[in-house]
């Protein structure tokens, strides 16, 4: 239970301190923090009663597995760590036991106090609720070994609340503990370099370096000599059709005599291309070669320009864990200075960088096996690489607005009256823009057309389409070296359609109200009209805007005087909802 140590009671002068004492048992371990609220309330003057909360979250963490330890023995690795463990007496069956961790390869990121788990690390559970013991430590043995490679491994503690039937759920996880490595074969080389001495395209140089096979992994009795080195090297940092290295061949009749451990290999194609490195073994007389370490890469280093900026990245294929690396640059042929430290695989230089001016670039990585025995860090370097910065980077995406008179029209409004007014702004501080493209569509996912360029971007583009107002537009940002931004996001618009009647006309060839028309007709395409008599009959129909009806029927002949019903549908475009109208027309001839 936390307590508040707040001295006497009532009011307190200020300042004022006061001591919150929480100590914590394993059975609140859990995912979710605790909140402990803390209220101030005042007594000055007028502002009695007022009252601040302040809100402390607490989240109670499982703590790590300690003293984990990896051996060898019997064909399987064999772990074991303290006992008892710091929450293994949890109330209510809380502590459900361990899960045991395995990768291939060291990962040593640094545990952070308030990290649990170990998802998205590279690790592959193999064990869970695990809480065997043996000679009075936690323990457990990994069978599942293969002949090459280190594997490396952590645990954590596993918590979880229990139903009734005795189902676990809400489950929680501890920090990770340390890691363990172990190489599962000794008996053959380990390569720890592989570094380019030297960039050039027919000169390059490579230096690599392995670590002979533990002759008591390997008995030398059951395997004599002679024994036999053969660097092998594929072309590409992933590259598999590995080759003899010319003169990296090393024989020796006792394995003492096997003294080489560094090799140079030179007359190489650093500049364009990273190498991929295997050292094969070979023992007696055999042709057949006893063992070959884990092929590992020459770090590859691209480069490319950018607006005052170069973007570097490099890659790697390697058995060890590469976990920083340095970044070295080069002023116009100057001597390499450190200018960044890195954990990613990318590196974006903007640090007094111009267009125009060559720069050149290396990457020093720094490595670890993760095993006792290999001196760390390996340290291995990328070929040089260079880049010119230039402007290849397009202005951001303009943030476009179109506007028109529709809210404010009246039926009366004629189309002639009507535009559609483009504007935008630049969401970012582009200052190099030296035009903008507007682009139009009459329906959305329509063909654009350019209608127009624009130097200001304070400037409003007024385009009328033609016969109609809808459509769709898109503005394009031009800077002065000629890069385009993308489309911005079309912005479409509606027709605002008028269509209106009369209720009467008189076609007795006065040369006034002969013809049946709209009394207002604005962005309409098509219609379909039709007249019916007292009795339902059809006698006129037509799809003509204008209607345009003499008081005729289907067979040219006028129709009688009298009131007439008609039905309307009028459509600004295809699949548009239309406007429906019906009533009644009183023909009058006079």
């Amino acid at each position: 239970m936390a307590q508040l140590d707040a001295g006497p009671g009532g009011y307190q002068e200020q300042p004022f301190q006061a001591v919150l004492t929480w100590t914590p048992q394993c059975e609140q371990i859990r995912d979710q923090p605790y909140t402990i609220i803390i209220k101030a309330v005042d007594n000055f003057q007028d502002s009695t009663g007022l009252v601040d909360l302040f809100a402390i979250r607490i989240r109670v963490i499982g703590p790590p597995p300690l003293g984990l330890d990896l051996e060898s023995a019997n064909d399987a690795f064999q772990l074991s760590w303290d006992l008892p463990y710091a929450c293994d007496a949890a109330a209510d069956n809380y502590f459900r036991g361990f899960s045991i961790w395995k990768r291939t390869g060291s990962n040593q990121f640094e545990l952070d106090s308030c990290e649990t788990g170990l998802d998205g690390r590279g690790y592959t559970k193999i064990a869970a609720n695990w809480k065997g013991t043996q000679n009075g430590r936690y323990h457990y043995e990994d069978t599942d070994i293969e002949d090459e490679g280190s594997y490396c491994y952590r645990i954590l503690a596993e918590f979880a609340l229990t139903t009734p039937s005795g189902q676990p759920y809400l489950r929680v996880e501890s920090i990770p503990s340390d890691e363990v490595c172990l190489r599962a074969k000794a008996d053959r080389p380990l390569l720890t370099k592989v570094s380019v001495d030297q960039t050039d395209n027919t000169n390059g140089k490579i230096t690599v370096k392995w670590i002979a096979p533990d002759p008591i992994a390997l008995d030398t009795f059951l395997h004599p000599g002679p024994y036999r080195y053969e660097l092998m090297r594929a072309d590409g940092i992933s590259g598999t059709d590995f080759q003899i290295v010319p003169g990296a061949t090393f024989t020796s009749l006792t394995f003492t005599g096997l003294k080489d451990t560094m090799f140079q290999d030179q007359n190489l194609d650093t500049r364009t291309r990273g190498y991929n490195y295997r050292m094969d073994f070979y023992t007696g007389e055999s042709t057949n070669r006893y063992g070959a370490s884990q092929p590992a890469s020459s770090v590859f280093l691209t480069t490319l320009p950018s607006d005052e900026s170069s973007l570097l990245s490099w890659e790697y294929f390697v058995p060890w864990d590469n976990y920083s690396f340095d970044v070295w640059r080069s002023d116009q042929g100057g001597p390499f200075t450190k200018i960044g430290t890195t954990t990613s695989i990318n590196y974006t230089d903007s640090d007094n960088v111009f267009n125009g001016f060559e720069y050149c670039y290396k990457i020093t990585a720094f490595g670890d096996y993760g095993l006792d025995m290999i001196p760390a860090p390996l340290i291995n370097d990328s070929q040089e690489s260079c880049v010119i910065p230039e402007d290849n980077v397009a202005p951001c995406i303009p943030l476009v607005v179109v506007t028109n008179i529709c809210d404010e029209a009246t039926p009366g409004t004629p189309a002639d009256a009507f535009s559609n007014y483009v504007s935008w702004t630049m969401p970012c501080s582009d200052d190099d823009i030296a035009y903008y493209i507007i682009y139009y569509s009459e329906s959305p996912g329509d063909a654009l057309i350019e209608i127009g360029r624009v130097d200001d971007p304070g400037d409003t583009f007024e385009h009328k389409p033609g016969e109609k107002i809808a459509g769709c537009y898109t503005v394009v940002a031009v800077d002065f070296i000629g890069n385009q931004s993308a489309p911005s996001q079309p912005v479409c618009v509606e027709n605002c359609p008028v269509f209106e009647l009369p209720n009467a006309f008189t076609p007795n060839g006065d040369g006034q109200n002969d013809l049946f028309t709209p009394f207002r007709s604005r962005f309409i395409e098509t219609i379909n009209f039709n007249v019916f008599n007292r009795w339902g009959q059809l006698v006129f129909t037509t799809t003509d805007p204008q209607i345009n009806w003499n008081g005729g029927n289907h067979a040219g002949k006028d129709v009688s005087d009298g009131v007439y019903y008609y039905t309307c549908e009028a459509y600004e475009s295809e699949n548009q909802t239309p406007i429906v109208l019906s009533g009644y027309i009183e023909l009058i001839r006079g």
